[in-house]
């Protein structure tokens, strides 16, 4: 059986189902009143198929009726001829008009109409019109009936002492010319919105803002920073904001980018956070981040040896007085890039995952002094310390602590610098004695770098993984961010209280 199971050939008017396999089971059954099959019939088929002409003209006025969106037929498309006022194309009826799916029209629906009550005023007092039942003394507790008059039922003192919640039921009498129903509040409520707008200054009034940010424990939540640490940057930063035509206050533009620094959010939380648009969120970030990066320059910089001393922990005064720096590298997860070669350099063996590197100096203090631009995962921990400029910030007697991964001794010592790293093993089952003594304490000392880059990716913009768009300005990020850690307080401390 050729058409049992497929349906071959099939009218290509909307909403019409005749195809080859009805025909072909029209063939093979029996004829009704002749009793014979209907192929060998005389009557005749129920429907007949025309092709769609191959002349472009009238191939196109064909196409015209049949009026299906985005339709490109194939070149042996049919049409039945149920769709002919003739029941094939002719010189008077050419083209196909009846039954072509789309003569329904949708009734609209009725559109709701609102009750109201018209009241009209008659003699001294007003009246209500009877269009539904007014209340009766029947209506009223037999004893409220005997001790009160029905003239007293406008009187709201009286009986809502007695019985409280009587008169709210009442109709209130209302001239019908002061009764005003906003019809475009009832018919189109999302045409209002909670918030305003103020006419003056065009600018939105933001569910959040930074007047809802009250305490140290809030500051520090949404901010990463004290409450009085949160109020002095956003006054040091509110004169470069001014030439800025953002329909937002300045100190909630600045919010915002440090709700999204750490916190993580999306642009579009925050736009509903603030009341904005997407875009208007994106715009504000990425412009501040930029004003932040150079005004905030200064809060990350390399401290004088002076300096350096003069804070030095204890934990350094007998062990390494001389120590400068302490460095590291740290890694930020992102999204796996498009092409190969991006994904070659960013893939990190040590984390199995696509990642941007930077390293990180800080000073015995945990005041952070270097950040070195994004590296691909791939890089190694002594390519990105002497391509990064780190070494010419270093001057001769300087002490620098490291991991074991920093083997850069010779770089140093050629600058007459010192690098302390823990022992290798070298090949030996065990260290000596003294090498673990070393060890430790270098660990113990060292790992006030390890506490830096916690309290950085406190700010969750670098504990999460990074989308490509986001890897944009990545640089400008770490170090405003890092500047906001200094700003924060040069003493060491694990800012962890609030998650």
């Amino acid at each position: 059986m050729p058409y049992e199971n497929c349906r071959g050939r099939q009218c290509v008017v909307v909403g019409c189902s005749n195809n080859q396999r009805d025909l072909y089971r029209w063939k093979n059954t029996i004829c009704a009143e002749h009793g014979e099959k209907n192929e060998n019939c005389i009557c005749l088929a129920p429907f007949k198929f025309h092709c769609l002409p191959l002349n472009a003209e009238r191939r196109r006025e064909w196409l015209g009726v049949i009026n299906r969106k985005d339709f490109n037929p194939a070149s042996k498309a049919v049409v039945c001829s149920l769709h002919f006022v003739d029941g094939l194309p002719t010189k008077k009826n050419p083209l196909p008009t009846v039954n072509m799916g789309y003569e329904v029209t949708k009734t609209p629906k009725p559109r709701r109409q609102l009750v109201r009550r018209a009241l009209m005023p008659v003699g001294d007092n007003m009246k209500l019109e009877p269009s539904e039942p007014m209340f009766s003394a029947t209506m009223l507790p037999p004893d409220y009936v005997n001790d009160i008059s029905y003239e007293q039922i406008e009187c709201k003192t009286t009986c809502c002492l007695k019985y409280p919640g009587f008169c709210n039921n009442v109709p209130k009498m209302v001239e019908a010319s002061t009764q005003t129903d906003d019809l475009i509040r009832l018919d189109h409520p999302y045409a209002y919105h909670k918030t305003t707008k103020c006419a003056s200054t065009q600018q939105t009034t933001p569910e959040f803002s930074i007047d809802d940010i009250s305490s140290d424990t809030d500051a520090r939540f949404y901010t990463g920073l004290d409450y009085s640490v949160l109020m002095a940057l956003i006054a040091m930063m509110i004169p470069f904001g001014k030439a800025l035509s953002y329909k937002l206050n300045i100190s909630d533009q600045i919010l915002s980018v440090l709700m999204r620094l750490r916190l993580g959010l999306t642009f579009f939380d925050i736009s509903r956070r603030f009341n904005i648009s997407r875009p208007l969120v994106a715009n504000i970030f990425h412009t501040w981040i930029d004003i932040l990066a150079v005004k905030l320059s200064d809060c990350v910089v390399w401290l004088p040896r002076t300096s350096i001393r003069r804070t030095l922990p204890s934990s350094f005064v007998d062990t390494y007085p001389k120590t400068t720096c302490i460095i590291d590298c740290t890694e930020v997860f992102i999204q796996r890039p498009f092409t190969l070669k991006a994904r070659n350099q960013t893939y990190s063996n040590y984390k199995s995952h696509n990642t941007a590197k930077f390293l990180v100096a800080i000073a015995p203090n945990g005041y952070i002094m270097f950040v070195s631009k994004a590296y691909g995962g791939r890089a190694s921990d002594n390519f990105i310390t002497k391509s990064s400029g780190f070494l010419e910030y270093l001057l001769p007697g300087d002490e620098v602590m490291a991991d074991r991964g920093f083997t850069i001794g010779e770089e140093l010592c050629a600058r007459q610098v010192k690098l302390n790293i823990p022992a290798f093993m070298k090949g030996r089952t065990q260290l000596s004695a003294q090498e673990t003594i070393a060890s430790r304490r270098i660990a113990s000392v060292r790992i006030h770098v390890e506490r830096a880059i916690n309290r950085l990716k406190c700010f969750r913009i670098l504990s999460t993984t990074l989308n490509i768009k986001s890897t944009t300005k990545l640089d400008k990020k770490m170090r405003v961010i890092a500047a906001l850690c200094n700003l924060q307080g040069s003493l060491i401390r694990e800012n962890t209280s609030e998650d």
